[in-house]
């Protein structure tokens, strides 16, 4: 009989809610908690199914399923379900269920020992509205900021557009400096069309536009671009790549990959050292390395060196976003690329792979 598994459970569950049923899970027994929870006296529930009375428009089918199976199969079980007492007070029940069997080893009844968890769930569910609020405000403000974004890439035109005719018209002797002047200007265009470009404003997404191109050319023309940067602090810059060596990718992203990393190179690099690019090809996968010696960065570093807003300089005077790092693995994975970074003594290597 279970009157005997019961008074040995009261003393362990003193302040539980407990219901016996019988084997086809009519109650024939309830203990007090019962009723404060539900207002159901035991007269007024006996012989019914829990079920009968209890659930309502919240509580979940799948939940009363897996309970239903499991007397059915002479099962345990363990849930959280939604409730209601007699006053239509909803609340949510754990319940922990297993059958009891008599002598003969068959299932004479089942108990259920219940746990009140509407606070728990309250205090769940608040935690997760508060997540879901924050969520929502990150949203609206990533939204604002790639409107805000494409606004001030649309602006940038009109004062590119100025320049590069006044460049056009200028009486500028050097050739050579007057072509570096217009492919910057024309790079500086391209990227802004890649944004402008995208016919969802919802998120920032860049256009790819895939060309054959020397690899040699694009780190030439940054050298030469930041040369005077290089020779204010005595900076050797080497490149050991065939000037013949091509590659077929988006070579705006590409130049800015490199751009951002030979800034950074010169930003972090000990005075009167060297910079050196080494270029590759390998298995159709190029493979550029940049590195430089610093007392600026160290190997744990590293590790954030592609977050946003990750400045490392020492120089408190220096002006850095902390943002080129972060656009190099952004602009990296666009196209197909990895990156990896190390420190080996006093040199810091960055290492792209790009499949070619």
């Amino acid at each position: 009989m279970f009157e005997t598994k019961i008074q040995d459970l009261l003393k362990e569950h003193v302040e539980e809610i407990m219901v016996v049923t019988d084997k086809n899970g009519g109650i024939v027994w309830v203990n007090d908690w019962f009723t404060k929870l539900t207002k159901y006296t035991f007269d007024e529930v006996k012989g019914k199914k829990p079920g009968s009375f209890l659930q309502g428009e919240e509580t979940s089918k799948a939940t009363v399923k897996k309970m239903r199976d499991a007397i059915q199969e002479g099962r345990g079980f363990n849930v959280n379900i939604v409730n209601y007492s007699k006053e239509k007070r909803k609340y949510w029940l754990n319940i922990s269920c297993s059958p009891i069997y008599n002598e003969k080893n068959e299932i004479e009844n089942f108990l259920a020992i219940e746990r009140d968890i509407t606070s728990e769930y309250d205090q769940n569910q608040n935690k997760l509205n508060k997540l879901i609020e924050e969520q929502q405000k990150l949203s609206a403000e990533k939204s604002e900021l790639i409107q805000l974004m494409y606004v001030l890439a649309h602006d940038l035109k009109a004062p590119l557009n100025n320049i590069e005719g006044l460049v056009n018209i200028s009486n500028i002797e050097n050739i050579e400096l007057k072509n570096m002047l217009s492919f910057e200007i024309t790079r500086s265009k391209e990227l802004i069309n890649k944004i402008l470009s995208n016919d969802s404003r919802s998120s920032a997404k860049i256009s790819l536009k895939a060309v054959n191109f020397r690899i040699y050319n694009v780190i030439n023309n940054l050298v030469e671009i930041n040369k005077n940067a290089c020779i204010d602090t005595k900076l050797k810059v080497s490149i050991n790549c065939p000037e013949d060596l091509t590659m077929h990718t988006d070579q705006i992203l590409f130049t800015q990959i490199i751009e951002n990393l030979f800034i950074n190179a010169i930003k972090y690099s000990r005075p009167s050292t060297e910079i050196i690019f080494n270029v590759s090809e390998n298995d159709e996968t190029i493979c550029l390395e940049i590195s430089n010696e610093t007392d600026m960065l160290e190997a744990w570093q590293l590790d954030n060196m592609f977050k946003p807003f990750q400045n490392f300089s020492l120089q408190i005077t220096e002006q850095s976003s902390g943002i080129g790092s972060y656009i190099v693995k952004k602009y990296l994975t666009l196209i197909g690329g990895k990156i990896k970074a190390y420190k080996i003594d006093d040199r810091v290597y960055f290492q792209i792979y790009i499949s070619n």
